[in-house]
């Protein structure tokens, strides 16, 4: 996870049926990988 925040990537994944968790990256690091398309 760490290393998807330092790039702006959130993550969104299944807890249980029928759940999800989405863990955003940290707003400053928000649009980091815009930079490397």
């Amino acid at each position: 996870m760490g290393l998807l925040h330092r790039y702006g990537i959130g993550c969104i994944y299944r807890a249980a049926p029928e759940q999800f968790v989405h863990l955003p990256p940290p707003e400053k690091n928000q649009g980091l990988i815009v930079q490397f398309w």
